[in-house]
């Protein structure tokens, strides 16, 4: 009697440790696109003509930025095997620093199975850079 009863509660433990690892790793992938994406909107980005007329402004165009980090997100999602889902991100710019919020949705592998399981975890991340003159 306790054999199937230890089994279970193996099985149980070991479907935790996977969607406990999965959404761990889904979170990771998130906060990389959100890193990458505030990085390419601030080399992107850059007003130039505002750098041309003084070198020593640097500025963040907020449309542009605004763009890239669309772009980057669209591609990223349309990448196949993706079980994560950008649901929405904002993109905030003050002068030469750039921050991206990303928010998206995870399917665990089992937890849908067990009754009153999550069927998506929310997962948000921020992006932060900044240009600097070299």
């Amino acid at each position: 009697m306790m054999v199937p009863a230890s089994i279970m509660i193996l099985i149980i433990l070991a479907a935790i440790a996977v969607d406990s690892a999965g959404l761990y790793l889904a979170h990771q992938e998130v906060r990389n696109l959100a890193d990458g994406v505030a990085n390419d909107a601030a080399t992107i980005a850059l007003d130039l003509d505002a750098y041309y007329l003084d070198s020593e402004t640097i500025e963040i165009d907020p449309v542009r930025a605004a763009e890239v980090v669309e772009a980057s997100v669209a591609q990223w999602q349309a990448d196949a095997g993706k079980s994560t889902e950008v649901t929405s991100f904002s993109v905030v710019v003050d002068g030469d620093a750039i921050e991206v919020s990303i928010t998206a949705i995870t399917d665990p592998v089992f937890a849908p199975a067990v009754p009153g399981g999550n069927d998506g975890v929310q997962i948000t991340a921020v992006g932060r850079a900044q240009a600097v003159a070299q």
